[in-house]
């Protein structure tokens, strides 16, 4: 296993990596991909967020699946369930959401706007958070090689420099 890890920091990939990371153009890069994945995350979150706020939860029934026409050359087809629900008042609805696979006579979680019942969704919990919380790790992961690669630039610096005081 010791051999193992040490061929791994001996590898190319890896040192090329250490030396790429300390290039402020990597450095600015990954700063900025880790703000982009933030502020897409904080947005994605209060979307949410507002969503649930304004909506009431109930019980729906997937009814049926509307086929898409194929898109690749394989004639695949996706789908979107079709799901029916009734109002507090009684009012039944239906409406389309694509992004949960539903068997047709299942009962799903359903979240509407009571002002405006057709603004409708399934509710999951990987439909509402788990993008979200993959741009808050990839922000995450990305902000952190960025600060590596900014701290290791300015160690690089000081030791060059303290080369530079002793030979003087």
């Amino acid at each position: 296993m010791e051999n193992f890890v040490k061929k791994i920091n001996e590898s190319k990939i890896i040192t090329d990596f250490r030396r790429d990371v300390k290039n402020p153009f990597f450095i600015i890069f990954f700063f900025i991909g880790g703000n982009f994945f933030f502020v897409f995350g904080v947005y994605f979150i209060v979307m949410n967020i507002n969503f649930m706020n304004r909506t009431v939860a109930t019980e729906g029934i997937v009814v049926q699946h509307r086929i898409l026409p194929s898109t690749d050359d394989y004639g695949t087809h996706d789908y979107i369930s079709v799901v029916e629900f009734r109002t507090s008042e009684g009012e039944l609805i239906t409406f389309e959401d694509g992004s949960v696979d539903v068997s047709i006579g299942k009962k799903v979680k359903v979240r509407y706007d009571p002002s405006n019942p057709s603004d409708a969704r399934i509710y999951s919990v990987s439909n509402y958070w788990v993008l979200p919380s993959i741009f808050a790790v990839g922000s995450a992961v990305l902000f952190i090689i960025g600060l590596w690669g900014w701290f290791s630039k300015r160690k690089s610096e000081r030791e060059i420099k303290r080369k530079w005081q002793f030979k003087t």
